[in-house]
């Protein structure tokens, strides 16, 4: 903000750049999110699938334990960055 009433803007023109700004961020951070979502769960499932077919019982341990821990890291990751709204945009 301290840039833009550097540059000449006035306050009144200032308010709306800076709101359409944070309503930009927040988009694109809600729809990273959305998509981190989305991919952990598909990950989760596939691991669910493997698991339960059990084709490579030596990979057993690996898909239970590895895979599936990431691939729910990734999903509440995405749980963050869709419900947490950040200090510096909020109202």
């Amino acid at each position: 903000m301290a840039e833009l009433g550097n540059q000449g803007f006035t306050a009144e023109e200032i308010k709306p750049l800076w709101e359409q700004y944070c309503r930009h961020c927040l988009a694109k951070r809600c729809s990273l999110g959305w998509l981190l979502m989305a991919i952990g769960g598909f990950v989760g499932l596939i691991t669910c699938i493997l698991t339960i077919i059990d084709l490579v019982p030596e990979f057993r341990g690996f898909l239970m334990y590895v895979l599936t821990s990431a691939s729910v890291l990734v999903a509440l990751y995405g749980c963050y960055l869709v419900m947490e709204k950040p200090f510096e945009m909020a109202d």
